[in-house]
């Protein structure tokens, strides 16, 4: 009898375990939004503020569709506003102004319920600051290409659009997309030079990190240019310059000098936000490196035995 028992009570058992382990239930994925930390990190770096010069005047978490964090800046005399997206860290809205405007319109905002319109709100703001950059130091070759940090110049929108429907308002932070002579004017302010110094320019409609674009190309000095501008609004999204030579010269620079002519470049960063390595092509010397600061990534090749820069990119990281 206990022979038969023992087989009948192990299925018992091990059909009660099959059946524990099928009622087990499922572990749901965890997704992770941007704290309040991060935001205000995304901001800073955005609008090239730090975090010692800058006073959070206002830091609402605004709930809606989509959620978002309200984060109004003090840098001296201006007035900085953003509306980051808590699921993606996207910039929703940014706004800059020389006075306390901007906190004018605040305080009916955001006494509203949660979820409610925000159309006063972004209507309340008319402008569109870009992330200024310092400017890097010139090399002392000749044939070194200019300083390359982006000024995100402000672009001007032209006035003559017409709508179709006069009757229907249309809200006054609106942007109209830039033209391509707006954008070759950007690019050539942050270069720091004319159109009549240029040569070979062309312009033509792009995608880049999925938004619309204006590509614009053209040679200067000893130079090719490529700018990558947001048709939206007018910020420098990606530049790069290349060498449009074969160097010839002899020699080496070292590892020091090559890491001290690439930060030079890049105002503020030292070698903690640098990466770099010998390498070569066809048995010349080069230094290939990184630099990530500022909320800006730069790449760079550099001509071991002349110092002359190859090839230099600088991309937005925040947008």
């Amino acid at each position: 009898m206990k022979k038969l028992l023992l087989p009948i009570l192990l299925v018992i058992f091990l059909s009660g375990c099959h059946l524990v382990f099928d009622e087990q239930p499922e572990i749901e994925q965890v997704v992770h939004n941007v704290t309040l930390a991060e935001a205000k990190e995304i901001a800073l770096t955005h609008a090239s503020v730090s975090k010692a010069e800058a006073k959070f005047e206002v830091e609402e978490m605004v709930e809606g569709e989509p959620s978002y964090y309200l984060l109004v800046i003090k840098d001296q005399d201006h007035t900085l506003l953003y509306k980051i997206d808590i699921a993606s860290g996207k910039i929703l809205l940014s706004s800059n102004q020389e006075s306390d405007a901007i906190l004018d319109g605040l305080d009916a905002s955001l006494s509203k319920p949660s979820g409610t319109n925000d159309k006063d709100l972004d209507q309340s703001v008319s402008s569109e600051p870009q992330p200024s950059t310092p400017s890097g130091s010139k090399s002392e070759k000749p044939s070194d290409p200019k300083p390359v940090q982006p000024s995100d110049p402000k672009p001007t929108t032209p006035s003559d659009t017409k709508t179709e429907k006069p009757a229907e308002s249309q809200p006054d932070h609106v942007m109209k997309d830039i033209s391509k002579d707006v954008a070759l004017q950007i690019a050539l302010k942050d270069l720091g030079v004319s159109q009549s110094a240029i040569r070979k320019l062309e312009i033509e409609r792009d995608r880049e990190k999925n938004m619309d674009v204006w590509e614009v190309e053209f040679d200067y000095g000893d130079y090719e240019y490529e700018y990558d501008i947001a048709i939206s609004d007018g910020t420098i999204i990606k530049m790069e310059i290349e060498y449009r030579f074969k160097p010839t010269g002899t020699g080496e620079i070292s590892l020091a000098k090559a890491k001290e002519l690439a930060l030079a470049r890049v105002k503020g960063a030292n070698e903690n936000h640098l990466r770099i390595k010998k390498d070569y092509d066809d048995g010349r010397l080069q230094y290939e490196g990184r630099i990530i600061y500022n909320g800006y990534e730069y790449e760079f090749e550099i001509d071991g035995p002349t110092g002359i820069f190859l090839e230099w990119e600088m991309e937005i990281l925040f947008y």
